[in-house]
């Protein structure tokens, strides 16, 4: 899979500013891989970095609020 990086990539890669985290997402990607895996990739870190965010800002939502929304009974 294109992006594949090491834990420790993926945190360093928090630090780096957009333009080069989009460099790094093309020069880590194999030379047969589409637009629609790198749009993929990219369009996956962007989520896992907004939880990240969310989470480190406590903006959570337990799973009781989650089932109460959906009505659903545990």
């Amino acid at each position: 899979m294109i992006g594949t990086t090491s834990p420790t990539t993926t945190l360093t890669m928090q630090a780096e500013t957009f333009k080069q985290a989009a460099h790094a997402l093309i020069d880590t990607s194999p030379e047969d891989a589409s637009w629609r895996e790198l749009a993929y990739v990219a369009a996956l870190r962007a989520s896992i970095q907004q939880g990240l965010g969310e989470a480190d800002a406590a903006q959570l939502i337990s799973q009781d609020e989650i089932d109460a929304e959906l009505g659903a009974s545990t």
